[in-house]
C-alpha cells in the first residue's frame, strides 16, 4: 500500500507508541494528553479525495478480500519484548481473513513519543520495562529511535534478526507471500463522483 487516507489530526484511540503524535508539537500542543483530546477534523477531505481521484496521474491500489481482490496484512509495531510472540497468530487471522501477503514494522520512538511510552511501560510492566527499553536500544545503535532510512522500520541487530525470522516463517507457513497485479482498466473517474457525495 503506498497511499492512505486520514481525516483527522489526533486520535482519541491514544495508541502510546503512536509515532504521529510529535505532530501535534507543531501547534505548541502536547505529544501526549493534547494528541488524544484535541483532534483536528480536515473539514475538505471529501473534496481533496476527489481531486486525488480525478487526477490522470492517480492510478487506483485496493478494495475488501471479500470482493475478489488482493489485499495485504500490516503488524505494526511490533514491540520488542512485549508483542512478538503474537506475530504467529496475527499472521494465521490474516490469512483466514484472505490476505495474500504480510509485512511488519517496529516500535520506533521519535521525539517525544519515547518520554510518553517509558512513562506508560514502567507504569503498565514495571517488571519488564527495562528489559524492553533495552531490547529497543540494541536495535537503535543504543537510542530509543533511529530516523535513518532502510533501519527505522525494522531495526537491526541479534532482536531485529529473530523479529524477522519469526515473521518470514510464519508469513511463509500461511502462505502470505503471494505477489497479485491488479487490472485499472475498468476504472471510471466519471462514474466516480456520485459515491464520493456519500463522504459530504
Amino acid at each position: 500500500m503506498n497511499t492512505t487516507l486520514n481525516p483527522y489530526r489526533g486520535c482519541e484511540h491514544g495508541c502510546i507508541y503512536c509515532y504521529a503524535r510529535p505532530t501535534h508539537e507543531f501547534f505548541g500542543l502536547s505529544a501526549g494528553l493534547d494528541f488524544e483530546t484535541k483532534i483536528f477534523v480536515k473539514q475538505d477531505t471529501a473534496e481533496l479525495l476527489k481531486a486525488k481521484l480525478g487526477s490522470p496521474k492517480w492510478q487506483p491500489i485496493e478494495t475488501l478480500a471479500q470482493a475478489g481482490i488482493p489485499v495485504n496484512a500490516m503488524i505494526g509495531p511490533v514491540l520488542p519484548g512485549l508483542t512478538e510472540h503474537e506475530i504467529p497468530s496475527i499472521l494465521e487471522s490474516a490469512a483466514q481473513a484472505g490476505a495474500y501477503s504480510a509485512y511488519y514494522n517496529v516500535l520506533r520512538l521519535p521525539h517525544g513519543v519515547k518520554d510518553l511510552f517509558q512513562t506508560w511501560l514502567r507504569e503498565h510492566y514495571p517488571d519488564r520495562a527495562d528489559k524492553i527499553l533495552n531490547r529497543i536500544r540494541s536495535m537503535r545503535d543504543g537510542k530509543l529511535n533511529d530516523p535513518n532510512f532502510g533501519a527505522r522500520m525494522h531495526g537491526k541487530g541479534i532482536y531485529a534478526d529473530q523479529i524477522e525470522q519469526i515473521f518470514n516463517l510464519y508469513r511463509t507457513r500461511y502462505n502470505l507471500t503471494r505477489r497479485s497485479r491488479l487490472s485499472v482498466a475498468a476504472f471510471n473517474r466519471d462514474a466516480m463522483s456520485p459515491q464520493l457525495r456519500l463522504l459530504l
